[in-house]
């Protein structure tokens, strides 16, 4: 079974729609309110090619989302895997890299998908590819709003995903977006202090770089969120110059 197989039919998500209530993923499998596998929105394991995109994009959890398209746990590996490899190419799915296709056939603006894009278009210099040039995942793959369960799974998903991605993926920079991703990560590897920029350090095998920035949707609007206004000059320049060695 491939990873993103693996992700997606996790077997702590059976456990806690069944008797395990004090299971750690327990209170965010259950905040769907789902009573089977069949109509619960399964983890999110990535978007995009992330076996071949430089750069990979990490949040706290994924959003539930009831209004669009997503596959059910009764849908083949083949519709699955193509689902989330696929998703920024498939117009059925994704529109102008920034909107998803709602069942209703309107399209919505992703606020978290333009941000992450703004933010690897300062890296790359150029204008940037979804899925092509950058993946996204998160530290914990069960769908809730507002983080709902995210510290009490942490552990449990990161210990048994985070570095099983990190080994497929060849990523050299990891931008992490957000408070809580980022004390997540942190607490993952044993990285201190307040500095948002780290390594290059061993992970999973690679020499890479981590950089940690605000949360990409967030609604201040007095708040830059940009690398430029969070990462001194030189550092900014220190991940562009690694990006491209």
């Amino acid at each position: 079974m491939s990873l993103l197989i693996d992700i997606f039919r996790c077997p702590n998500v059976q456990l806690c729609l069944g008797s395990d209530v004090a299971h750690p993923c327990s209170r965010i499998v259950r905040a769907q309110a789902s009573d089977s596998l069949g109509n619960h929105q399964m983890p999110e394991p990535w978007m995009g090619d992330i076996h071949h995109a430089l750069i990979l994009c990490v949040g706290s959890n994924p959003a539930i989302g009831l209004d669009h398209y997503y596959p059910a746990w009764g849908k083949s590996d083949k519709e699955i895997e193509d689902f989330f490899t696929d998703q920024f190419q498939n117009d059925n799915w994704t529109r102008n890299n920034v909107r998803k296709v709602l069942n209703s056939g309107k399209l919505k603006r992703v606020n978290y998908w333009v941000g992450v894009k703004k933010r690897v278009e300062e890296l790359l210099e150029r204008q940037a590819v979804p899925g092509r040039d950058y993946g996204l995942t998160e530290i914990v793959h069960c769908k809730s709003m507002g983080e709902v369960g995210v510290k009490e799974a942490l552990t449990e998903c990161a210990g048994r995903y985070f570095f099983r991605i990190l080994s497929e993926s060849p990523a050299k920079i990891i931008t992490v977006f957000g408070r809580s991703a980022a004390n997540s990560i942190k607490g993952v590897l044993g990285i201190t202090g307040k500095n948002r920029i780290h390594g290059p350090i061993n992970l999973a095998g690679q020499s890479r770089m981590l950089a940690m920035l605000p949360h990409p949707s967030a609604r201040r609007s007095d708040f830059d969120l940009s690398f430029a206004a969070n990462v001194p000059d030189d550092e900014l320049k220190r991940l562009r110059a690694f990006l491209r060695a």
